[in-house]
């Protein structure tokens, strides 16, 4: 556990100085090096956090796009846990995450059609897995 918050501090510091776009570039970059050193328990912290900024910036810019990414992230988070502890807190935001996304939608606001790929968390967990299969057999 303490590799994980040696990896997510620098991260968490650039964000509360910066904002929430700088803090998403840092865990997305310690992200990269976590898949790098095949650590599994900090892989979906960072997965999980980066679905917190998601939910974060798609509350403040009612961004529908943003919460789909977090779900996205969270069901990718999920598939990578094996904790069940963990677990259960990462379904636990995923539903608060679609309760929000499901006002947001209710409310009448229009989605935005400019995405041309849609990104389901089906896809983000079926790109997650083959990178596990091509990083198991090397």
């Amino acid at each position: 556990m303490l590799r994980v918050c040696e990896k997510l501090c620098k991260a968490d510091e650039k964000g509360r100085r910066y904002g929430l776009a700088r803090a998403e570039t840092g865990y997305l970059r310690a992200l990269v090096d976590t898949m790098a050193d095949t650590d599994r328990l900090a892989e979906v912290e960072l997965l999980k956090t980066l679905g917190d900024v998601n939910v974060e910036k798609g509350r403040l810019g009612k961004d529908v796009g943003k919460f789909n990414t977090a779900l996205a992230l969270y069901h990718a988070a999920k598939v990578r846990c094996y904790h069940e502890e963990q677990a259960d807190g990462i379904e636990h935001r995923y539903h608060y995450t679609e309760r929000l996304l499901q006002g947001l939608s209710s409310q009448g606001k229009e989605q935005s059609t400019d995405d041309k790929e849609t990104t389901t968390p089906a896809k983000i967990a079926a790109k997650f897995q083959d990178l596990d299969k091509t990083l198991a057999f090397g």
